[in-house]
């Protein structure tokens, strides 16, 4: 890939495209993750996630030296071990984009279409995801800076707007299900797996512009809104009841009463929703797709575009089932997880060692 056809990025745009997929994790079911484990000390744990991400992180940018994980992987591993590293991303990621086809279309569907068929809806998504895929990485990127500012300050103004249906006591006990279950709650940064892109796009940064930089800005801006929104959805919803909701952010939604124009703020919701989609389906994607060029030294990536997509398409329409789903998301996630952040500080311990 030549330096000629990379849209180059600054630090901003590369955080805030980072902010975008860390708090789009919250919109459903991660919030209830921390809760069923902590129960009203729920945003304790999110903290204690994002200060152990962000150790974790810090550790894995010095080792890489400034690398991105294809050229370390060459460095660490060789040819065949390169082509290794970047199969199991690429097809990691191809995974991520044909679940969350699945998942963003049944919500949209359930709330806002519940008379439309699924495929009609995935096929919008499709669209969406394919612009973003042919645009490449850069420029998604670059449209992030914009669009992290705009969803983190939708989802300020539900939370905002439900200021009268807070209460405090909802927080008692202070230490939920024990201090012990806290510290050991680290399972919960499986939302911010999404960090070990920074060292794929780290061939798009500009000159001087620092992946370490980004990264620790990202955690530190979506561990503060993450942990925040736990702790305002707790103050809505009293445990354990807090527990059981699937989408946490349109339990809020459903409590604000605006009284003006629309009677409460799901249409916010909704907007969210399908704003982070588009984003977070089309990065998937375009990762995926970005992975398999660097890795097999492809002269043009949009050769492949449309069979990704098709296959991010078959995994979608394969998860048929809401059990189905829930066992596919649980497992596949962990996985995601591991690989996320282990296979990154092996590849660039190893290239060190080596050196």
């Amino acid at each position: 890939m030549s330096d000629s056809n990379v849209r180059k990025i600054g630090s901003r745009e590369a955080t805030w495209f980072l902010v975008i997929l860390f708090v789009s994790k919250i919109l459903f079911a991660d919030i209830n993750e921390y809760i069923n484990f902590s129960g009203t000390a729920a945003y304790i744990q999110t903290a204690w996630c994002a200060f152990a991400t962000l150790v974790l992180f810090v550790v894995t940018s010095y080792l890489s030296g400034g690398d991105d994980i294809f050229s370390a992987s060459y460095a660490a591993l060789g040819n065949v071990g390169m082509k290794s590293v970047g199969i199991l991303i690429s097809a990691l990621l191809l995974l991520d984009a044909g679940v969350m086809f699945r998942v963003y279309a049944d919500i949209i569907a359930s709330i806002a279409l519940p008379d439309s068929s699924d495929f009609f809806i995935i096929l919008l998504l499709i669209l969406a995801a394919g612009v973003a895929a042919f645009a490449g990485v850069g420029t998604l990127a670059s449209y992030a800076y914009i669009a992290g500012i705009v969803l983190v300050s939708s989802l300020a103004l539900i939370l905002v707007l439900n200021i009268p249906n807070y209460t405090l006591s909802n927080i008692y006990p202070l230490l939920g299900n024990g201090g012990d279950k806290i510290l050991s709650g680290i399972g919960g940064i499986n939302v911010y797996a999404d960090i070990f892109l920074v060292f794929l796009m780290s061939v798009y940064f500009k000159k001087g512009e620092s992946v370490k930089k980004s990264g620790v800005k990202a955690i530190i801006i979506s561990g503060i809104v993450i942990t925040v929104t736990t702790f305002l959805y707790i103050l809505t919803v009293p445990y354990p009841a807090s527990s059981g909701f699937a989408l946490p952010i349109l339990e809020i939604a459903f409590d604000v009463n605006l009284d003006v124009i629309f009677q409460r703020a799901e249409g916010l919701f909704l907007f969210l929703w399908i704003f982070s989609g588009f984003i977070l389906i089309g990065a998937y994607l375009s990762f995926s797709v970005l992975s398999f060029e660097r890795t097999f030294n492809l002269s043009d990536r949009r050769a492949v575009i449309g069979v990704f997509l098709l296959i991010a398409v078959c995994i979608a329409l394969c998860a048929d089932t809401s059990s189905l789903k829930s066992e596919v998301y649980t497992a596949f996630y962990k996985v995601f997880t591991a690989v996320a952040f282990i296979l990154p500080p092996i590849v660039f311990g190893i290239k060190r060692l080596r050196r």
